[in-house]
């Protein structure tokens, strides 16, 4: 019988797998595709790491601790992480731009904040309109999921976990000694413990997920540069930016696609994960006018892709034992936060499995599934 059984190998069940794999526990994954894929938390090719968090400063400890993590795959794999810094950029009364901030002084973070002159100077692509601030987080840094989830699979599988792909599970039967899985070849698989890290399809194993997020299909957009170097990672960084309507997250250029923008229009809603067409909305023209005015030098659109993440109502990650469960668990539904939180995720879940006292809290980061949305907070 093993420890722990992983259903679902992308980013954070990954993570998870390495996460239990040092505690010494017997880990098996399980994933009915590859592991390679661009979906859920592993969507968009790219993401933003930034210590001053949007969210406000209940990220900050759970950042840093991944930050440790970041800092350790990338110095022994070069290729996971572009050390660019980020800039939050716009209104300061915005809510997210205020909680950056808020986030940055209050946790004596490093940081700058700039005026136009000094933005002119460092990074003269982005126009900062009247009122715009311009917030530093030298800590920032941009993640290539799939470097990084290859690497984590590794590291897991060097430590002992047995990671199975194409393996796809046609039941769960649960005891008080354990969990019998099946998959669809016929072979049975014994577990004490299984986590769900299944993303936007976890609800196949965790009912209550389904009814506790809303999956939503976000459109990402590539345009051309007139210099690959100045809007590259040595010399981009990574960040958002929100003044008034004009609101857009970037992502320096690591091919000849150019730099990737997330508008950050209203994400459509979609009935199941696999929904990934590129629709573009009515007001994408306009869309696209905020953005070139605010980030110059941009030229054509060259490509545009899709994925589906899963969101909770109040932005907090589901963590914790699925209900009426006596070993199954949960950590799905971080939307666009999880990628970059993994590392302290995966390790908060396996201390909480272990019986042991997680060394960090995540109080307004994560909640258990089955529990009411709390205070909802301004997302993605």
């Amino acid at each position: 019988m093993h420890d722990l059984a992983v259903v679902g190998l992308g980013a954070l069940g990954t993570h998870v797998a390495l996460a239990a794999a040092r505690k010494g526990l017997d880990v098996v994954g399980l994933d009915s595709g590859t592991g390679d894929h661009e979906h859920s938390a592993t969507g968009g090719r790219t993401r933003i790491f930034r210590l001053a968090y949007t969210f406000g400063t209940d990220y900050v400890p759970a950042l840093q601790r991944s930050l440790t993590f970041w800092n350790n795959l990338s110095s022994r794999y070069p290729e996971t992480r572009f050390e660019t810094g980020a800039l939050m950029i716009g209104d300061p009364t915005d809510p997210e731009i205020a909680k950056a901030v808020t986030a940055a002084q209050s946790c004596n973070l490093p940081h700058e904040l700039l005026d136009a002159s000094a933005m002119s100077t460092r990074w003269p692509m982005h126009h900062l309109v009247p009122g715009d601030i311009a917030l530093y987080d030298p800590a920032g840094s941009l993640l290539i999921p799939p470097a990084i989830t290859a690497r984590v699979r590794a590291d897991a599988e060097a430590l002992g976990a047995t990671l199975r792909f194409h393996s796809p599970i046609t039941a769960i039967k649960e005891s008080s000694r354990g969990s019998t899985i099946t998959l669809s070849n016929g072979e049975e698989l014994r577990s004490r413990q299984i986590v769900v890290t299944a993303g936007a399809w976890s609800g196949r194993f965790v009912p209550e997920f389904t009814n506790a997020v809303e999956l939503r299909r976000a459109i990402l957009h590539w345009f051309s540069t007139p210099n690959d170097f100045e809007y590259g990672p040595t010399q981009f960084p990574v960040g958002l930016r929100r003044t008034g309507n004009v609101r857009y997250s970037f992502f320096p250029q690591v091919d000849a696609n150019g730099i990737k923008v997330n508008l950050h229009s209203p994400k459509q809603v979609v009935p199941h994960p696999e929904m990934r067409e590129v629709n573009l909305p009515s007001d994408f023209d306009e869309l696209v006018g905020g953005l070139k005015r605010t980030l110059t030098g941009l030229g054509r659109r060259t490509a545009s892709a899709a994925y589906v993440e899963s969101y909770t109502p109040d932005y907090r990650i589901l963590l914790g034992r699925a209900a009426n469960t006596k070993n199954r668990w949960l950590l799905a539904g971080g939307s666009g936060q999880a990628f970059k939180l993994a590392p302290a995720l995966a390790e908060h879940l396996v201390e909480l499995i272990q019986g042991e006292m997680p060394s960090l809290s995540l109080d307004g980061v994560i909640r258990s599934p089955g529990t009411p949305a709390v205070e909802a907070v301004r997302g993605p």
